[in-house]
């Protein structure tokens, strides 16, 4: 079994097959070979495995890639949202983030030596995407003001606050500032959350975190469209 057997199952639309088939490297060749096979993957191939996994079993690439390969496959997700309107509510908006915390928790938390949650606060954009994740949770308010990592939830952003407290104390300080600041503070002007009938930062911010996200991934799209069609036509040749 090699990287073309798995890359075959990927195309097939089965990551939970493929998924299998590097646990059954893990088990049978050991992480060495698995290792060298993740290091082949390309990014979208890396954020099917993400996709695959869950908090109570990540996937098997997890502890074997590098900070790039993460950030690249984040940058892949959200593709398929398209625009994302004014006229879209908080609901929905909600529900595309909850999407993305189940695609990026389960990595950063279960990666002990925390280099992706490092890698996300380096970048712009992933810090936001950070900022955005407590925003309308149940609790999440009085949660960070009476913050206790002893009392996080496990797998959700409250585990992920606990360990940034944890590593960077003066970074998890600033994220909670912002997050504050984007809570309490309304203003007012034309854009509207049309679910609660009230003009927030938060429902402006967490709506242009994740168009970002989204058109990043589209343009990521369309470039490994082009370079696939471009393939096709030298196999041609």
């Amino acid at each position: 079994m090699n990287i073309l057997s798995i890359r075959e199952t990927l195309k097939a639309g089965s990551a939970h097959n493929a998924e299998r088939q590097l646990a059954q490297i893990a088990h049978d060749q050991g992480d060495d070979i698995l290792a060298l096979l993740v290091a082949d993957l390309t990014p979208g191939e890396v954020a099917s495995f993400l996709e695959e996994g869950d908090y109570s079993k990540p996937s098997e690439v997890t502890q074997f890639l590098t900070q790039e390969q993460f950030m690249q496959a984040l940058g892949r997700f959200g593709a398929k949202w398209g625009k994302i309107s004014k006229n879209d509510g908080r609901e929905l908006l909600l529900r595309l983030k909850e999407d993305l915390a189940t695609f990026i928790l389960p990595t950063l938390l279960h990666r002990e030596d925390g280099i992706f949650i490092k890698a996300m606060l380096e970048d712009t954009l992933g810090e936001d995407i950070i900022v955005a994740l407590p925003l309308y949770e149940t609790g999440y308010l009085e949660f960070l003001r009476e913050f206790d990592s002893g009392h996080a939830q496990k797998g959700t952003w409250q585990e992920l606050y606990a360990v940034i407290q944890e590593m960077e104390p003066k970074t998890f300080a600033s994220l909670r500032k912002h997050v504050y600041e984007l809570s309490d503070h309304p203003r007012d002007d034309d854009e509207e959350d049309d679910d609660a009938h009230v003009k927030t930062e938060g429902v402006k911010f967490l709506r242009r975190t994740l168009q970002r996200l989204s058109d990043q991934a589209a343009k990521h799209a369309e470039t490994s469209s082009e370079a696939e069609e471009n393939e096709d036509v030298f196999r041609g040749i």
